[in-house]
């Protein structure tokens, strides 16, 4: 590790001098080769990874259960540990621990949950921790693995202070942190970390006496490795020396997570700042040196929408990560390469984040090593950044205009049919064979014979029940208010909660969309059907607009309608799975939500328990009894681009089978086999079936672009007809004039 560090990455990076605790200077050397990432598939994607491990010949050893939900079950653990060994090459070997049986049985006189953690000889020990201790109670109970037998530890608990004395209702979970040579290091959920030896022994605690005035050392430990206890979030010191809790080290870090060097001298640090680009850097433990090698913008781990729990640093220098995106967890290798070049740069812009795109760059750097991908968002989340969305698109289409634009272009919340007018699109009809893409999807932006932009994604409206409970009723406006009006059976019809009237018109509004706004002008008498069949949903639903909300608050400090409305969605799928009502409205934009298709039921007790369900689907009804679905993730190459041809296979990445079925993506697949494949993949764990054909329902639905524009101009008069603070022409005159403006732009 050493070698490598000094002899490569020194010459990469940038490195950082520290100056004591505060000031520090930055030197820039030239920057030649990178780390390469290897995405690596486990034989069982339901597999949940809690530790991993390296290994004195540079594999890894992963740990943890068969799922999630084996770890927290509310009944406590009945079984499913399960591990697996990786070689470099990316070589999987399934192993089930032989002991698993007898731990479930040691956890049956009670509910327990397990952490596991391995030393640097690679000696398992295997925690069992009450789910709930209170205080008089042993907070777990401990065992080292030996010959594929657990070997009970006599944990000694006198003047043991994990639990506090007074614990109450919902107790303290314990867990196994890590081990170091012979120092088993155990934390609580609430601050407080202990110390015991090999032999069960306490050695030492934090300190919970503390006088007014002083404050505890909370440490969250990322690692536990070479006679230290690490943590990225500690302002004080990078590791503390065990058993005596020391620092061994003087200068603070960014926030992040650490991950050690083989042999110790040195670590990993993932710095996950709010606001600021991710960055892998090694630092020196003694503090004088930081390289920084690698750009989240560059790799899986970057978007702030994944979090990186797991990892380690191999034997041969190479960096193993575990990275999370909307519970599903997939495990990469780094590793330096000296020879590595870029030859060439992909641009990408879309106005919001897209997981799409980031799953895609992901294995486009497996494939294309020599070609980076600069992704641009252009609404970041980014603290300090004040641009509007109408700032950020006039920036965009004045690149466009001067032949400046990305290579591949996002239309997403743009105004696609403007840039087609004014041949800032090409036409991509010949480029390649798009057939896999549903003709339906595919002629979203097709215009005059020419192919302007092919989705990646869709978000289809459906509404959907039990066969034995559905009728022709879910198939119009109508029909669906009647029917919860009527609501004379012991389960709702429908629920809507905690959803806000604006949340059910942003729902049910994309299937009206083009009715109301026919041949581009407003339609007063659509208008009014379809706001009168939306209000009588809404009126039997029991919901508040945003203002009737606020104003029904007594304290407006904690009734934040605004902050409720863009904190939540309008469909009830959530509500259906829980056993509330018995039909739901819906908009399908990833297949992850199939899991609302199977059942979530309770025992006599209120657990959670789950078995398979049956559903049939609808498309949810407009008011001329349209159905629609809405193109997402429509990428474009703007005429100017210097790389179509890269931009052309990008876009064919997207429509692979792998990236369709990604776990935590936030479209809907536009192929059938990547809906076959995705949905395969969520009925694994959480069984369900689709009585009536998907395919059929999804080629049905005809496309639908919302203006955003309109669309709130007509959510605005809609919520104060709803509240009888407009009549129903004085709404459809607060409609026309909001639009005016919007309609003469097109």
């Amino acid at each position: 590790m050493k070698r490598r560090i000094r002899a490569a990455a020194l010459a990469a990076a940038l490195t950082l001098i520290f100056t004591g605790c505060s000031g520090t200077t930055v030197k820039e050397a030239p920057v030649s080769g990178g780390y390469t990432e290897q995405r690596i598939d486990l034989a069982d994607p339901d597999f949940y990874c809690t530790g991993i491990v390296p290994n004195g010949d540079g594999s890894v050893t992963l740990y943890g259960a068969e799922n999630m939900q084996a770890l927290y079950r509310q009944e406590g653990w009945q079984g499913g540990a399960k591990s697996y060994l990786i070689q470099p090459d990316g070589t999987v070997s399934e192993q089930e621990p032989s002991w698993d049986a007898e731990l479930a049985a040691a956890c049956a006189d009670g509910v327990y949950v397990i952490s596991m953690a391995a030393n640097e000889r690679g000696v398992l020990y295997v925690m069992a921790a009450r789910q709930s201790a209170l205080g008089g109670q042993e907070p777990f109970r401990l065992w080292r693995v030996e010959g594929g037998a657990l070997i009970a530890v006599p944990v000694d608990f006198t003047d043991c202070e994990l639990v506090p004395s007074d614990a109450a209702e919902p107790g303290v979970l314990c867990t196994l942190a890590g081990i170091s040579d012979e120092w088993i290091y155990v934390e609580a959920n609430i601050g407080r970390w202990a110390i015991f030896a090999a032999d069960g022994r306490l050695v030492n605690q934090s300190d919970n006496s503390l006088q007014a005035g002083q404050s505890r050392v909370s440490f969250q430990a990322d690692a536990v490795r070479n006679g230290y206890v690490w943590s990225g979030t500690d302002d004080s010191s990078p590791a503390r020396t065990l058993p005596d809790f020391e620092k061994a080290g003087s200068f603070s870090l960014p926030m992040g997570r650490i991950f050690p060097d083989w042999q110790g001298d040195g670590f990993f640090h993932l710095s996950n700042e709010n606001g600021e680009e991710r960055v892998i850097s090694h630092y020196t433990l003694s503090g004088n040196t930081r390289e920084i090698l690698m750009h989240g913008g560059d790799y899986a781990w970057g978007p702030s929408s994944t979090d990186v729990f797991v990892g380690c640093a191999a034997a041969d220098g190479s960096l193993w990560l575990v990275v999370q995106s909307s519970g599903q967890q997939t495990l990469y290798r780094y590793v330096y390469d000296p020879d590595r070049t870029v030859e060439n740069t992909l641009t990408i812009f879309s106005l919001e984040e897209s997981a799409l795109i980031r799953q895609t760059i992901a294995a486009w750097n497996a494939l294309h090593p020599e070609i980076r991908v600069e992704y641009t968002v252009g609404m970041t989340s980014a603290e300090g950044t004040s641009a509007t969305r109408e700032d950020v698109i006039r920036q965009l289409n004045t690149r466009l205009l001067a032949g400046e634009g990305p290579d591949l272009l996002i239309l997403d919340g743009l105004s696609a049919d403007s840039m087609i007018r004014q041949g800032l699109l090409t036409d991509l009809t010949d480029l390649a064979n798009w057939s896999n893409v549903r003709s339906n999807v595919l002629a979203s932006y097709t215009r005059e014979g020419g192919l302007y932009a092919i989705p990646t994604g869709m978000r289809a409206y459906i509404t959907g029940g039990r066969p034995g409970t559905v009728d022709e009723r879910l198939q119009t406006l109508n029909g669906i208010a009647s029917a919860m009006e009527e609501n004379r059976e012991q389960t709702p019809c429908m629920v809507f909660s905690p959803a806000l009237y604006e949340h059910l018109f942003d729902l049910f509004y994309p299937a009206s969309a083009d009715a109301i706004w026919k041949d581009g002008s407003f339609q007063p008498d659509a208008f009014i059907a379809f706001t009168g069949q939306l209000n009588r949903i809404a009126r039997a639903a029991g919901v508040q607009t945003i203002q009737s909300y606020q104003a029904a608050a007594q304290d407006s400090q904690t009734a934040d309608g605004e902050a409720l409305y863009s904190s939540f969605g309008g469909g009830n799928l959530n509500s259906f799975w829980n056993g509330e009502c018995r039909w739901f409205a819906e908009s399908w934009e990833s297949a992850d939500q199939a899991i609302g298709f199977g059942t979530l039921e309770r025992d006599a007790n209120g657990r959670a328990t789950f078995s398979s369900g049956e559903v049939t689907l609808f498309p949810l009804p407009g008011v001329d009894g349209s159905s629609v679905f809405e193109p997402l993730c429509a990428a474009a190459l703007p005429a100017a681009g210097d790389n179509q041809e890269l931009a052309v296979a990008f876009i064919q990445l997207m429509l692979r089978d792998e990236m369709q079925s990604a776990a935590g993506l936030d479209v809907l697949p536009v192929t059938q086999s990547g809906l076959s494949a995705a949905l395969a993949r969520v009925n694994k764990t959480d069984p369900f079936a689709i009585v009536n054909d998907e395919n059929a329902l999804l080629d049905s639905l005809t496309v639908v672009l919302p203006d955003e524009v309109l669309q709130q101009a007509t959510r605005e008069a809609a919520a104060q007809l709803y509240d009888g603070i407009l009549t129903e022409s004085e709404a459809c005159d607060a409609v026309k004039e909001a639009s005016a403006l919007r309609l003469a732009e097109q």
